[in-house]
């Protein structure tokens, strides 16, 4: 957070004069200027304030520069940068384009309405906006780039479902700690690394079917997030480092069939999670991913995951079962089960238990004991269209990669690959 002030201020003090020159002209004390397209075709924009401890501005759609008449489609970067006192401005329709910092610092700004022409936030538009509490944005809006709302901190809610956004940067959203609500749209496809950082208000997420990538720390410290929800998942994503990591009061999560990483410290200290539900895709858990997990009881362990690193499950002291469906044990991280409940039984496939034992999956880290799976229990037959011909586990989840030896659903009934 020092860091972040830190850059604050230093931006606030290189941008705290603006020169006008014989191609700008002010009106109501707002200077816009003109703005080269391409050769000789320009556009106007709005290059900042006269006065920076105005109140309330209304801006041009047109204004009339060197005998011509241009149409006002840009907010210059850094146009209301460091205006405190800036409470109410009024985009007009003409804009476009709005550049980065625009809107940096003016911490008395209560509310703004996004025109529909524009189609991104740029980078760190609105960061520092401390009182911004209301944003309304158009449907066009496809990308909310690097800070653009950071240190929001009065923003409750915002509606991006209705918006035809793809991407959410880094730190888009970071410590906006009244937010309790996001909607997010299904052409999202990837949220940034600490996009949501320390959003303390935040109660549950769901995150859209077409997700690909969720970025380090992505939803680290929301500490009141109970449910996170992957919708309907239908493209392979990973969850990078830390991405849950402190959101101590996450009970549940759902996660996606097509899950195929787990990154390090995913969900460290993620004190209240029941339970831990690792798809049959996911083929890596890091190190530290569930550290700390204290309230974690039971853990199945999918047949493609290769390796658990270290720590992955340490000190989750109420963890009492371990099924492992791999039939070639998992490379076993140092201390991956350390500090977990004396009475953890390691469940195992059938005929494996000496294999598990000489990979290090000993009586000495699950203490209750090696037990061998049975016959697999679940779902014995699933309705399906002529057409579909996927293959389905014993949940009922549809399944991309077969193993060998292993049970499924297909056409309706059990099956041996």
């Amino acid at each position: 957070m020092k860091t972040l002030c830190h850059i604050f201020c230093l931006c606030i003090l290189l941008a705290s004069s603006i020169i006008t020159t014989s191609a700008n002209t002010i009106i109501d004390g707002v200077i816009y200027g003109r703005y080269r397209i391409s050769g000789d075709l320009y556009t106007g924009n709005i290059v900042g304030l006269e006065d920076k401890t105005i109140f309330s501005v209304r801006l041009k759609s047109w204004i009339t520069l060197n005998n011509k008449s241009l149409s006002v489609t840009i907010v210059y970067k850094n146009a209301f940068m460091g205006c405190p006192n800036l409470s109410s401005v009024t985009l007009p329709s003409s804009i476009t384009t709005i550049q980065e910092k625009a809107f940096f610092g003016c911490s008395s700004l209560q509310s703004i309405t996004i025109p529909k022409g524009v189609k991104a936030i740029d980078t760190c538009t609105f960061y520092g906006c401390y009182k911004l509490a209301t944003v309304s944005l158009p449907k066009g809006l496809n990308r909310i780039e690097e800070g653009a709302f950071c240190l929001c901190s009065t923003l409750s809610s915002i509606n991006l479902g209705d918006c035809s956004l793809k991407k959410i940067g880094k730190n888009a959203f970071m410590y906006c700690d009244m937010l309790k609500e996001v909607s997010l749209p299904p052409s999202l496809t990837d949220i940034g690394s600490s996009a949501f950082q320390g959003c303390k208000g935040l109660t549950s997420v769901v995150l859209p079917p077409n997700l690909s990538a969720l970025g380090s720390n992505a939803f680290a410290d929301c500490s009141k997030i109970s449910a996170v929800t992957f919708q309907n998942q239908t493209v392979r994503v990973s969850i990078r480092d830390s991405a849950f990591a402190g959101c101590t009061g996450l009970k549940s999560i759902q996660m996606p069939p097509t899950l195929i990483y787990i990154g390090k410290r995913s969900f460290k200290n993620c004190a209240s999670l029941l339970t831990a539900d690792i798809p049959g895709e996911t083929a890596s858990i890091g190190e530290c991913a569930f550290q700390d997990c204290r309230s974690l009881g039971k853990v199945v362990i999918p047949g493609f995951v290769e390796t658990i690193g270290d720590s992955a499950f340490c000190g989750c002291v109420a963890l009492d079962s371990v099924t492992s469906l791999a039939d070639v044990p998992p490379a076993m991280g140092k201390d991956a089960f350390r500090d977990v409940s004396p009475a953890c039984v390691l469940m195992v496939p059938m005929g494996r238990t000496q294999a598990y034992r000489a990979a290090g999956w000993s009586e000495e880290v699950f203490r209750g004991g090696i037990r061998e799976i049975g016959a697999p229990a679940g779902i014995s037959t699933i309705k399906v269209k002529p057409s579909d011909t996927r293959y389905y586990d014993l949940q009922g989840r549809p399944v991309t990669r077969l193993e060998k030896g292993r049970i499924y659903i297909h056409d309706g009934r059990k099956v041996v690959k």
